[in-house]
């Protein structure tokens, strides 16, 4: 491969401490950070998206985070408690567009 970027955490955001890290259906890495317990999503050139939180009493000692392309469901994995969160995190629509109706279609 060839090098693309260094991402070094999310902005004031202190102390990144990347755990696990997958990449879900629109290319979109998310990077689980133990620091700050929540998913950070980067896009495919580095560029941080957005952060999202996950039910901290449920997560103690994340393992995994894995993405499921059918159904845009984030999985975070505790060893500890043997615990699966589960986080929709991407609405489709939002990303891809909306669907346009003509309305004169039907002439």
């Amino acid at each position: 491969g060839e090098y693309r970027f260094s991402f070094n955490g999310p902005p004031k955001e202190p102390g990144f401490k990347p755990r696990s890290i997958c990449v879900d259906g629109l290319s979109n890495i998310l990077v689980y950070d133990d620091n700050s317990k929540s998913i950070v999503m980067i896009d495919v050139d580095g560029h941080y998206l957005e952060i999202f939180q996950v039910q901290q009493n449920l997560i103690q000692s994340p393992r995994c985070v894995s993405y499921s392309i059918d159904n845009h469901t984030v999985f975070v994995y505790s060893s500890s408690n043997s615990h699966v969160v589960v986080s929709r995190h991407i609405n489709r629509q939002e990303y891809l567009g909306k669907p346009t109706i003509d309305p004169d279609a039907d002439k």
